[in-house]
């Protein structure tokens, strides 16, 4: 059995969203109204969005849940100190249902050369309680002060490309690295793909379950691979052999730091070749570093001028 899946200086003042925190609480009762609250637990899940801005009255901004962290993204201009200090004080305080265990608020305009990175020009500022809130981390020690001159995050500036800022989360049971974002970048696992995710795993299992010998091969080939979520499921579901091709070997080395949280990324046995070192074996992770249209005509054997991966 063989199928594919496709997974895919300009200067502001902020614009505080109103009652940002009123509506994040609001937002996490309906999830919980939904059953999406409960039914994440019973999944083994500690992520999900819980305000979606442009369809809950705050356009241009999005509050993802991920494990103990709210990731808190802007589009349009960053939101004020006081937005921010006051869905801080909601998050530590247990107001937002669901998120018992937050305890840092990472704050990431996507705005390219917005004012929120700026870490001078914040430094400089006198209006604090109105003016932007500085793009970082913010955890839960000593954020509810009234006093926003001394509202700061706790990790800023160029500490923000820190590695040592990634941590674990979950979804349906699997484990995953939350990578530190880049610059106006996004997250390393799209929420709103889960459902796929999803439906990927459960339909791999069906094939397993109907298969009429035990040694079926049954291979998937995910393309658009990003930090290769949807394989993962894949290979969860009993998949025989799940090939990652994406143009980005950086993201395809994210992607296998994934495989080896749960348990997929092999072990380490000593090479046989002339040149001595180590060599990984057993490993359920296999990756291509090419865009997908010359990887699909290569895999097929059909000649194409070589394009290289990147990274």
């Amino acid at each position: 059995v063989n199928f594919t899946m496709h997974a895919r200086c300009v200067s502001f003042t902020a614009t505080s969203v109103p009652g940002l925190a009123d509506k994040a609480v609001a937002a996490s009762e309906r999830r919980r109204i939904s059953g999406l609250v409960d039914r994440c637990a019973r999944e083994g899940t500690d992520s999900w969005r819980v305000l979606h801005g442009v369809s809950e009255n705050a356009p241009g901004v999005t509050i993802d849940k991920f494990g103990n962290s709210l990731f808190v993204q802007t589009w349009r201009s960053p939101l004020s100190r006081r937005e921010v200090r006051d869905l801080c004080d909601a998050a530590f305080g247990g107001q937002l249902v669901g998120c018992d265990d937050i305890e840092r608020v990472w704050v990431h305009p996507r705005v390219r050369n917005v004012d929120a990175f700026d870490v001078e020009g914040f430094e400089n500022d006198t209006d604090h309680a109105e003016s932007f809130a500085l793009a970082g981390v913010y955890t839960r020690n000593g954020r509810s002060s009234i006093d926003f001159s001394q509202f700061n995050p706790n990790v800023f500036g160029k500490d923000l490309s820190s590695q040592d800022l990634g941590f674990t989360f979950h979804e349906l049971g699997l484990g995953y690295d939350f990578v530190t974002p880049r610059a106006f970048g996004d997250s390393s696992l799209f929420l709103d793909f889960r459902p796929t995710r999803r439906w990927v795993r459960s339909y791999v299992q069906t094939q397993v379950e109907n298969a009429k010998t035990d040694d079926a091969q049954i291979s998937c080939l995910n393309s658009f691979a990003y930090t290769c979520g949807a394989g993962l499921c894949a290979t969860a579901g009993g998949a025989t052999r799940v090939l990652h091709t994406d143009h980005s070997e950086t993201y395809l080395r994210y992607g296998q730091r994934n495989y080896e949280l749960n348990g997929w990324g092999g072990g380490v046995a000593e090479s046989d070749g002339d040149g001595g070192g180590s060599v990984v074996i057993n490993s359920r992770f296999e990756s291509y570093c090419e865009d997908f249209y010359p990887a699909a005509r290569q895999l097929a054997g059909l000649p194409i001028p070589g394009r290289q991966g990147r990274g």
